[in-house]
């Protein structure tokens, strides 16, 4: 399943908060394969989606990519700590 063409991928990023928080990048057997924080979730993982990702890396990285999670923080400072 490609998520930048997957319907229910596109709703699930479209509903994604604007606040700080923690997102899991999972693969296709459900193994968390990147963990990052955001200042905004729905601006940083709709990110990885974008035509024009040049990096090689998060080029691989995002064609793993088949399910995602996000935990809200009222900071970065507290999804640090957790």
């Amino acid at each position: 399943m490609d998520l930048s063409q997957d319907a229910f991928a596109q709703v699930k990023l479209e509903n994604l908060p604007t606040q700080p928080g923690v997102y899991l990048l999972k693969d296709e057997d459900g193994k968390i394969i990147y963990v990052g924080k955001a200042k905004s979730l729905k601006s940083r993982v709709k990110s990885y989606f974008q035509s024009g990702v040049e990096h090689p890396r998060t080029q691989a990285l995002v064609s793993r990519i088949k399910d995602f999670e996000s935990m809200i923080f009222a900071s970065l400072l507290k999804s640090r700590i957790s």
